[in-house]
């Protein structure tokens, strides 16, 4: 098992930490340090590491690495201070009590034996051993070398020596040499003949010379390694509160309670009616880069499926070009309709401007869902439905009434002569309920709407007229019988 030696003191950029398994994970401030770990740092990085029993510090900048082993450090444990300790303490009572420590002490844990321990045989001498390795050399001391001058007498002849206290013996008289005849004087000899001159030799022919060596071809230079292509990795995020997300939530316009809160219950700060996104690279796990490419990309809002409606809940929608680090923005539409908890989903599409030879580009699939909330969640129910604050889905039916607006249940007949009856007949567009039946007054919401009159034969056109066809919810309108010549 690995043991801690360190932690991160300091850090900045991106450092990785491979462990003598080849697992690599990203360091952090605070991370431990483990014994054969691998730290390197990227090209803008640096850190610190402090070691658990060291006051130096280490410090990595980006390009550079350290390897964490056992030589670095030595582990508090493996120092028996205590012991140390002792055999001083015990050496210095020996020698204040004018004792030899080397004769009185215990031999130490490691070291040479204490005086008066066995030494092998060797009285405390140990042989050192030379191995001949044969190696010749020059002598370059800049001196002259020559061989001896004498020869070295034969192996086993001595120089017999006089002892001192005998006195040498006197050599006896040489006996005087009888003198030699006087030779008889030599004939002169004849002279030589002088010799005769040798021819003097043909000069040898001169050697062709040597035709010159062709020169060697110059070796072609290898090709240069084709770099490694650069790999960019750019992913979609949401931004909330500073973070990189995958989903998030807007409102429509003129929410200004949370949830679960009416208006009255105090002042709330408006919510967020528009959603922050941006497209950044990011490394292999996933992780922005503190520096971005730049460069569009095309990124896609809305898709098939979602719940809500482009261009009525949002904007903008479709394929949108947008730049790489830079945020760009999608806003909620307010509608008429209560239509609560729609979603969109917005996705990477591709075409990065600043791809080419060399590099490759991974587009990440993940998506970003973004939740719409209408102004419906803010509703007390214990107060009364508002069309001046909240958006509430009314179902509206038109029936046939009298002149004040009160609902009729009999068929509308008008007559083209006054003296035989009515000639108008009156109508009203009110709010119902799920069963059909008109709201109360006070729950009618007010506004306009339209309504049309359908002819029934080819001269209806000639037989009434109508005040408008765009008429207020709760007010009575009419259509009036014209007299015309036929029966």
């Amino acid at each position: 098992m690995s043991t801690v030696i360190g932690n991160v003191s300091a850090i900045s950029g991106r450092v990785i930490a491979i462990d003598a398994s080849g697992n690599e994970r990203v360091l952090a401030l605070g991370d431990a340090i483990m014994e054969q770990d691998v730290i390197r740092p990227s090209a803008d990085a640096q850190i610190e590491i402090a070691l658990d029993n060291s006051a130096e510090t280490i410090v990595l900048n980006g390009g550079q690495s350290w390897l964490a082993t056992a030589d670095t450090f030595t582990p508090g444990n493996q120092f028996p201070a205590d012991d140390a300790i002792a055999d001083v303490e015990a050496i210095q009572a020996a020698l204040l009590a004018g004792q030899d420590p080397t004769e009185v002490l215990e031999p130490t844990a490691a070291g040479a034996p204490a005086a008066g321990g066995g030494t092998g045989g060797n009285e405390g001498a140990d042989f050192v051993q030379l191995e001949a390795t044969r190696n010749e050399t020059t002598p370059e001391a800049g001196y002259e070398t020559e061989g001896l001058s004498f020869a070295p007498s034969a192996l086993g002849e001595e120089e017999p020596q006089l002892l001192e206290d005998e006195p040498a013996p006197e050599p006896a008289p040489e006996p005087e040499p009888e003198p030699e005849p006087e030779p008889e004087p030599e004939p002169e000899p004849e002279p030589e003949p002088e010799p005769e001159p040798e021819p003097e030799p043909e000069p040898e022919p001169e050697p062709e010379p040597e035709p010159e060596p062709e020169p060697e071809p110059e070796p072609e230079p290898e090709p240069e390694p084709e770099p490694e292509p650069e790999v960019v990795n750019l992913q979609l995020f949401a931004v909330v509160d500073g973070e990189y997300v995958s989903a998030n939530t807007i409102y429509e316009p003129g929410v200004f309670a949370l949830p679960g809160q009416s208006p009255g219950q105090g002042e709330f700060p408006e919510l967020p009616t528009v959603g922050e996104y941006v497209v950044l690279e990011v490394d292999e796990n996933g992780i922005p880069l503190a520096t971005q490419p730049g460069g569009t990309v095309t990124v896609n809002i809305g898709q098939t499926g979602d719940d809500a409606t482009p261009g009525d809940d949002f904007s903008p929608s479709g394929s949108q070009e947008v730049t790489v680090g830079q945020s760009f923005l999608v806003s909620a539409e307010d509608d008429a309709l209560a239509d609560n908890d729609e979603s969109l989903t917005l996705s990477l599409g591709g075409g990065w401007s600043n791809d080419g030879t060399g590099v490759i580009v991974n587009y990440s699939p993940n998506t970003v869902t973004t939740t719409i909330l209408d102004e419906t969640d803010n509703d007390n129910p214990e107060d009364p439905l508002s069309s001046e604050d909240n958006d509430v889905a009314f179902t509206f039916q038109l029936f046939a009434a009298d002149a004040e607006g009160n609902v009729s249940t009999d068929a509308s007949v008008i007559n083209e002569d006054g003296p035989e009856g009515p000639t108008s007949a009156y109508y009203v567009v009110l709010a119902v309920d799920e069963n059909g039946d008109p709201l109360d007054a006070g729950d009618q919401p007010s506004g306009t709407v339209d309504v049309s009159f359908t002819n029934n034969d080819p001269t209806s056109d000639d037989d009434y007229t109508v005040a408008s066809t765009t008429v207020t919810v709760g007010s009575a309108f009419s259509s009036t019988a014209v007299d015309d010549a036929f029966a």
